[in-house]
C-alpha cells in the first residue's frame, strides 16, 4: 500500500497528468480536465424543457421526440477543443468522464 503511493507519486513527479484542454497540471483531486477548465463549460437545462433549442434546429430533419445538449458549444471554444479530443484523439477517458458528469448532473 505504502509502496503504491510511492511509486505513484514518482510517477506524477516526473509524468504529471494534465488537463485535456488546457495542459495545466491536474492537482490530486482533478481528473481528466482542471477546475479552471471545468466551470468555464455552460451545462444547460436543455433537458427540463420540452420545445428547447435542439429540439427546434432537428425538428423536421431526424424523427426525434426530443433533443437535449449537456454544453452550449461555441467554435473553436473549450467545448469544441474537448469533442476534438474525444473524437479525433482518441481520448476515450474523456467521453467516460463527461458521461459520469452528465450522470451526475441528471
Amino acid at each position: 500500500m505504502v509502496w503504491t503511493r510511492i511509486a505513484r507519486s514518482l510517477l506524477q513527479l516526473f509524468y504529471p497528468e494534465l488537463c485535456n484542454l488546457c495542459g495545466r497540471r491536474l492537482l490530486t483531486f482533478e481528473k481528466t480536465f482542471c477546475s479552471h477548465c471545468e466551470q468555464s463549460f455552460a451545462i444547460t437545462p436543455f433537458h427540463t424543457l420540452p420545445e428547447n433549442f435542439i429540439t427546434k434546429r432537428f425538428y423536421g430533419r431526424l424523427p426525434l421526440i426530443s433533443g437535449t445538449a449537456m454544453f452550449l458549444f461555441a467554435k473553436k471554444g473549450k467545448v469544441q477543443h474537448m469533442i476534438h479530443q474525444l473524437k479525433y484523439k482518441q481520448k476515450k477517458e474523456i467521453g467516460v468522464y463527461l458521461g459520469q458528469l452528465y450522470g451526475k448532473y441528471l
